[in-house]
């Protein structure tokens, strides 16, 4: 299986001769990314698709666990990837910032810490 090969000229591991992802991990990652960074209602023909994670961490009641499970929702019904092969969990910290508070979520695949990001 094969995807497009997304990654920025900002990311790490960016490869500028690439034009398609191989790596399973990676297109999950991807995956994963495409939820968290889309706001609700952005998606023409999947208006239910994404997080606006932003509005769900500092504009809502809701904590860390509600949240979560929001996610949980979101991959079980737009993700496709191999659930036998690869585990997905999560975690959500909220630290106290100055303006607001800060929220880190980290991204687990197979029990290692794949992606770290902080909304702030």
């Amino acid at each position: 299986m094969t995807d497009l090969y997304f990654k920025g000229e900002n990311d790490i591991t960016f490869d500028e001769m690439l034009l398609e992802e191989t790596s399973e991990i990676e297109m999950l990652l991807g995956q994963l990314k495409m939820i968290l960074f889309t706001n609700i209602g952005d998606v023409l023909g999947s208006i239910n698709m994404g997080m606006s994670l932003e509005k769900l961490i500092f504009e809502t009641n809701y904590n860390k666990f509600t949240i979560i499970n929001i996610l949980k929702q979101q991959i079980e019904r737009y993700l496709v990837y191999d659930d036998k092969k690869y585990s997905v969990d999560f975690d959500l910290e909220f630290i106290q910032g100055t303006a607001r508070d800060i929220g880190v979520l980290s991204i687990f695949i197979n029990g290692q810490v794949a992606l770290d990001l902080m909304i702030k």
